[in-house]
């Protein structure tokens, strides 16, 4: 995984570097490699991904991401995670083995699946 995809379809267990401030939060997200709509913020580096959120559970979009191994539902912590602790969420539908991200079937090797065609 990289920053161009650990955040489509994957099980990760992030590791929690410090519980922040306000002042903080902003800093950060005023330096934040990208922002989401409910306001998680990622730092990339060569090695991961730093989180600044105050949701970690098994429905981060498309995720399933613990904090620690739990579930995390308030208060902005940041945390971290490695490159390679993200699994991609596969499953097999009609024979193909791929993962769901944004309404779309992508099969493993990231192409869109028309699932409809095959059900016709």
């Amino acid at each position: 995984m990289n920053k161009d995809d650990f955040y489509k379809a994957t099980k990760a267990d992030w590791k929690f570097k410090r519980n922040v401030s306000l002042k903080y939060r902003k800093q950060f997200i005023a330096e934040a490699d990208f922002v989401s709509d409910s306001f998680s913020a990622y730092k990339y580096t060569s090695r991961g991904v730093y989180r600044l959120s105050d949701h970690f559970n098994h429905n981060v979009a498309s995720c399933d991401w613990t904090l620690n191994g739990e579930e995390h539902n308030s208060g902005f912590v940041l945390a971290y995670c490695s490159w390679k602790n993200f699994e991609r969420r596969l499953r097999t539908i009609y024979g193909v083995t791929g993962y769901w991200y944004n309404y779309n079937f992508y099969t493993e090797d990231g192409k869109v699946f028309d699932i409809l065609a095959v059900a016709r």
